[in-house]
């Protein structure tokens, strides 16, 4: 028995006993599944522990590859950048080369990261997503809907579908500023 006597609950208006129920379960073991029971919980504890210490030791991972690829993302806005001014000089058969080399090794390390879960955000022409964009200009665009992304300033990426850079975007407004 409690010390502080029996502990009773009403369920459906019937008076349910947690003492004697458990009184009876304790009755109806014996000693070997007593011993039984302890040591299939004491194994399900030990199983249950090295599972949390894998997933630690797997979340950890799975943020040391996010960081990785924040830090990878600069490399691409200056591949990027390097392209666009290359894209910008005249036609001119060393520059045309030396721009498919590079084109060739941005498009190699973008591949890389996408089969890995990188995801660069396509978002010209959608309506406005504060939750991934943050917006860096508002601009007057008669061809456009008002809270229409117009332009990427520095374009967003997520990991994994999660987001890891949010996209710096212009917005269309229907007011003249």
């Amino acid at each position: 028995m409690w010390p502080f006597g029996d502990i009773e609950f009403v369920i459906d208006e019937q008076p349910i006993s947690l003492v004697e129920r458990s009184v009876h379960a304790a009755n109806r073991l014996t000693g070997d599944d007593l011993v039984g029971q302890l040591s299939a919980l004491l194994a399900e504890n030990e199983r249950l522990t090295v599972t949390t210490r894998l997933l630690e030791q797997a979340k950890g991972e799975s943020d040391e590859v996010v960081n990785l690829m924040r830090r990878l993302l600069p490399v691409l806005d200056g591949f990027e950048r390097i392209l666009a001014t290359g894209r910008d000089f005249p036609d001119d058969h060393p520059i045309a080369n030396w721009l498919r080399s590079v084109e060739g090794l941005y498009f190699r390390l973008k591949n890389l990261l996408e089969k890995h879960g990188l995801v660069s955000l396509e978002v010209v022409g959608q309506p406005v997503n504060l939750d991934w964009e943050e917006v860096v200009e508002y601009r007057h665009s008669p061809d456009h809907k008002p809270d229409t992304v117009i332009a990427v300033r520095q374009r967003g990426y997520a990991f994994r579908g999660r987001l890891i850079r949010e996209a710096h975007v212009v917005v269309s407004t229907s007011e003249r500023s």
